[in-house]
């Protein structure tokens, strides 16, 4: 399965006293780089900006559906907050979708879609020459995401055990690109934000 973020073990980080994980855990992140998408209890939520030390907190949750809330979440702020990183499924627009990554550069990126999904008569056969896509299960239907071909500098997900995880967004408003229109799935009710405690929101 092709990932959204870099996948990491936290299986050893993760332990506590009495070898039970924590329900929450902090990192570093670059303060100019907010806001940041972290996992929390039941779904993903926004950490508007850093703490004092620069850090922001995200829970450990299960790790089922966590990468299509997370999709789910970078587009509809991205087009709320109009960043300029969705556009129209074609040619035009997918070539947008890269050039805004490499605005930031991100010149290296991946084109991640559902197994399902075949680009409509708006996208040139060149382009879909050039640039293979790679299928993800958690993908929306009816659209692409574009985003580094490097996930680090994009965001994490470290593993505890083998159903929960703990991720941050650390590069949400210039590392994700969307080209297509998305069909949203039912969110539960909000939450605080994790780092809230820290400052961090």
């Amino acid at each position: 399965m092709t990932d959204l973020l870099d996948v990491l073990n936290f299986d050893y980080a993760a332990r506590g006293p009495r070898g039970v994980p924590p329900k929450m855990m902090e990192f570093p992140v670059a303060a100019d780089a907010a806001p940041y998408l972290v996992s929390s209890t039941r779904s993903v939520v926004w950490a508007k900006r850093a703490s004092r030390t620069r850090t922001v907190k995200a829970a450990v949750r299960s790790v089922q559906g966590f990468y299509k809330e997370a999709v789910e979440e970078l587009a509809q702020a991205a087009m709320v907050h109009k960043w300029g990183s969705i556009h129209p499924l074609t040619t035009e627009g997918l070539k947008a979708c890269v050039s805004y990554l490499a605005f930031y550069g991100l010149a290296e990126y991946e084109v991640i879609s559902h197994p399902d999904f075949e680009y409509p008569d708006t996208v040139s056969a060149d382009w879909i020459d050039n640039n293979p896509r790679h299928d993800a299960d958690w993908m929306l239907p009816g659209c692409v995401v574009i985003i580094p071909k490097d996930r680090a500098l994009f965001g994490f997900m470290g593993t505890v055990g083998t159903s929960r995880v703990c991720a941050v967004i650390h590069n949400a408003t210039r590392g994700f690109t969307m080209a297509g229109e998305m069909v949203p799935s039912p969110k539960p009710e909000p939450e605080p934000a994790p780092s809230q405690a820290a400052g961090a929101v």
